[in-house]
């Protein structure tokens, strides 16, 4: 039983380290939290088998309690079917794709937006859009008075972005 717990042991050990290091946009999978729930819940009940004193006397110590030994091998038993079955699941989250949930998909693939009027919005835009490509330049900000436009040109841009999937993540 010890083995057996040693290896589910270091099974936790590689899901922790996995777990420290979460992607971006994922987060664990409800059954590894549950997993590992459980595995707490087993080393507890190891530990505490561990505690009791097996070798309970009765008749003054002439002879092994049997009813005792019978109750303790019998919870060994199951601990150690438990312990099986907690490493066998374990077994699927050795791959890094198996302990993380993908970033919920995107509703929208853009924002509703008026057209533009003018050909120096157009050039606004595309001036703009150079900027954010260009991969030195590494923050922009756009200003302008209030209803000259600077909203519905970012909306585009970002409606655009969005659709040729320039960037691997875009925020509004």
């Amino acid at each position: 039983m010890r083995r057996e717990l040693e290896f589910l042991r270091s099974q936790k050990n590689d899901i922790n380290v996995q777990l420290k290091n979460v992607p971006y946009g994922k987060k664990p999978k409800e059954v590894v939290e549950n997993w590992l729930k459980n595995m707490e819940d087993i080393e507890k009940e190891v530990h505490s088998l561990g505690s009791v004193d097996a070798h309970h006397m009765c008749f003054k110590g002439f002879c092994p309690n049997y009813y005792t030994r019978l109750k303790r091998s019998k919870k060994i038993a199951e601990i150690l079917e438990t312990i099986r079955d907690l490493k066998e699941s374990g077994k699927l989250f050795a791959q890094r794709e198996n302990i993380f949930i993908d970033s919920p998909p995107e509703t929208s693939s853009g924002f509703p937006v008026t057209t533009l009027h003018g050909t120096s919005a157009e050039r606004k835009k595309e001036e703009i859009l150079q900027w954010i490509k260009n991969p030195v330049v590494g923050k922009i900000g756009v200003y302008g008075m209030g209803g000259v436009g600077k909203t519905t040109i970012m909306t585009q841009i970002y409606n655009e972005l969005n659709k040729d999937k320039f960037f691997d993540i875009l925020i509004w």
